[in-house]
């Protein structure tokens, strides 16, 4: 077995306990090997993988990495509506949370096809917009639980 000259150690374990490992090269040597990409795609072996050689299916997402990947989207959605609807930040907290949700769920182009809906929230008719919130395929997409806890939110406003 080949031993480290100045620990005495075998090599592999001089390696883990002095610390030889270069992290910032391996991680720049991953990044190039695996290429990064931001989309699903299948790996050489055809198993969906994420990212930087990330197998989605032998190895799923921990809590921690949804969470953060979550509070990401969030934080990009709040922007976004801010741009595209200024006039939901002067509705009710419950109806707010509604809209953000719908908006976070469907995206933009989807959301903005809402129209009586949403004519429905800025002129304050929050028993209209649930309704309008309810007459769609959104309803059938997302369920009967979700779309009637967001529809109430809206409601109860």
């Amino acid at each position: 077995m080949d031993h480290d000259s100045a620990t005495g150690y075998p090599r592999i374990w001089a390696a883990c306990i002095v610390g030889y490992m270069n992290k910032e090269k391996l991680l720049q040597d991953w990044i190039t090997a695996e290429g990064g990409r931001p989309d699903m795609y299948k790996d050489t072996k055809g198993l969906w993988t994420i990212g930087y050689g990330w197998n989605i299916q032998e190895r799923p997402m921990r809590k921690s990495e949804m969470m953060f990947r979550l509070t990401n989207d969030m934080e990009e959605t709040e922007v976004e509506m801010d741009v595209r609807i200024p006039w939901w930040r002067n509705l009710p907290a419950d109806a707010q949370n509604a809209v953000f949700e719908m908006f976070m769920n469907m995206g933009w182009p989807v959301f903005s096809k809402f129209k009586k809906m949403i004519a429905a929230l800025q002129a304050g008719n929050f028993e209209e917009a649930a309704v309008q919130a309810l007459d769609s395929k959104w309803k059938d997409d997302v369920g009967p639980t979700r779309s009637g806890r967001i529809a109430d939110m809206i409601r109860n406003a």
